[in-house]
């Protein structure tokens, strides 16, 4: 039967071994620490879990072949989230592709928030609403395209998505259109959308 002394230089033991485990410092624990702060950053870098082998140029749609296209031409490409199809996107699981006979390594990077303008449609609106005529720009005083935008709007068909610098400048500062001795208040939608760069580098 063991003695008490014995017990207690055991119990003494243990408790010296789970100190060293617990408190001791890594390399992992550093490395772990740095990947969470990276994840904070605007720019984010994105790598395939695993690479099945180079993705054949022409076996990807259109729309991927365009844009791969683009980033082995320019050495990157940059494009909205929303507007990649599913064989090109930052969270594919293949990281090179083969065209005319070069391979090249593609990454992805996560540039930023974009913000992004769409007409949905017009609101009538009676004349004695309307409180504020610097909100008030006539239909003969819009640029080609925006009177195209309004006149489809009118018609009940809303617009693609746009950049601040595609869509007509016009609806940036006036909400209210008068048309014909009529007032109509034109809805606009904002959004911000994600943006990435796509790199491509022969190997």
């Amino acid at each position: 039967m063991p003695t008490r002394f014995a017990l207690f230089g055991v119990v003494i033991l243990a408790l010296f071994a789970g100190c060293g485990g617990v408190g001791s410092p890594g390399p992992s624990g550093t490395q772990t620490t740095s990947k969470l702060t990276n994840t904070t950053t605007d720019i984010q870098t994105t790598t395939p879990t695993q690479d099945v082998g180079p993705r054949e140029f022409q076996n990807l749609s259109n729309a991927s072949q365009a844009l791969a296209l683009k980033a082995i031409k320019n050495g990157e490409a940059t494009t909205l989230r929303t507007d990649l199809s599913g064989d090109l996107t930052p969270d594919m699981d293949w990281s090179r592709i083969r065209y005319q006979g070069t391979v090249y390594n593609l990454s992805w990077q996560r540039i930023g928030l974009v913000a992004q303008y769409k007409m949905s449609h017009t609101a009538h609106v009676n004349a004695s609403e309307i409180g504020n005529d610097s909100e008030v720009i006539t239909y003969e005083n819009l640029s080609d395209r925006a009177q195209r935008f309004f006149t489809e709007a009118r018609a009940g068909n809303e617009s693609a998505w746009y950049d601040r610098e595609a869509f007509p400048n016009e609806f940036h500062d006036y909400h209210l259109v008068e048309y014909q001795d009529e007032y109509y208040r034109v809805i606009v939608y904002t959004g911000d959308f994600e943006k990435y760069r796509l790199s491509a580098t022969p190997v």
